[in-house]
């Protein structure tokens, strides 16, 4: 029986991962760490050591590489007050690399419990609006979406590990819609490019997605 999409996805992510944060880094993922990928690594170890050790949430979360952010906002999310927990999920989700690492699902326990977040002057939409997203196909059904078409444009054109990447378009509800963040978008080199406009869907009630380029 041939291996579906979803097995793929699920046996090798890590591995995937990896190889796009090394690439992030400026590494070259294709050939064995170097002297001074090796020392990366064993700094960020050690600042992973501290973020666990210490007994100040704000520390942790901040402090914590990215791809652990999540970790330690599962860790200390009972013991912050609302306004914290408002403060700290914005920060882990605008650090959330592609978001998937721990599954969309993750997310909306979280979403859902502090309400409606933004970290601009943007209220909560009254009627549907249309959003776009540029993203390889087994990803279009992901909460990171923007009513900018030119941005999710430039991340349909942007660099992929899993092949070619697409443009799509959905309308969602004012009720599915669980932020509006807005925050750099950067490339793989960490240079910033754009500014971009980022509407954080609850991905289980997304209805039609359209492919549009």
């Amino acid at each position: 029986m041939s291996q579906s999409v979803e097995e793929w996805w699920e046996k090798n992510k890590i591995d995937m991962f990896w190889y796009k944060h090394r690439k992030m880094m400026g590494f070259n993922p294709d050939e064995p760490m170097n002297i001074q990928e090796r020392l990366y690594w064993k700094r960020l170890n050690n600042e992973r050591e501290k973020c666990l050790a210490s007994t100040d949430p704000e520390y942790a979360i901040l402090r914590a590489p990215y791809f652990d952010k999540q970790l330690f906002l599962e860790k200390w999310w009972d013991k912050l007050n609302i306004e914290e927990k408002e403060k700290y999920l914005l920060h882990v989700w605008g650090n959330k690399g592609g978001g998937n690492l721990y599954g969309y699902d993750w997310w909306l326990p979280y979403f859902n419990e502090v309400g409606f977040l933004t970290n601009i002057d943007e209220s909560l939409p009254t009627k549907p609006v249309t959003l776009y997203r540029g993203v390889v196909p087994f990803f279009s059904n992901g909460m990171s979406w923007t009513s900018q078409i030119d941005l999710a444009r430039h991340f349909a054109n942007s660099f992929s590990i899993m092949g070619e990447k697409k443009l799509y378009k959905t309308e969602v509800d004012p009720e599915d819609i669980l932020g509006i963040v807005q925050g750099d978008v950067v490339n793989y080199n960490g240079k910033v490019e754009k500014n971009g406009l980022e509407y954080v869907i609850n991905h289980r009630k997304l209805r039609m997605i359209e492919e549009i380029g």
